[in-house]
């Protein structure tokens, strides 16, 4: 199962992600200095905020379980 991964262009550092498995939040600053990988899960284009997202550690969960 593949993934998009969250592009730093348009993240600002006050920015708060959540991850749909874990409920961890992150910030748009992890996102911006490389820190953490957020994938997306299923787009909102209209507000991008909205979209569905999870974080790197519970990516790989996924994928391992392929």
């Amino acid at each position: 199962m593949s993934a998009a991964i969250l592009s730093p262009k348009g993240v600002t550092e006050d920015m708060r992600f959540y991850c749909r498995d874990c409920d961890h939040t992150y910030c748009g600053e992890q996102v911006l200095d490389g820190s953490l990988d957020l994938f997306i899960i299923k787009e909102d284009k209209a507000n991008p905020l909205n979209s569905i997202f999870r974080c790197h550690l519970c990516q790989e969960d996924v994928e391992d379980s392929y």
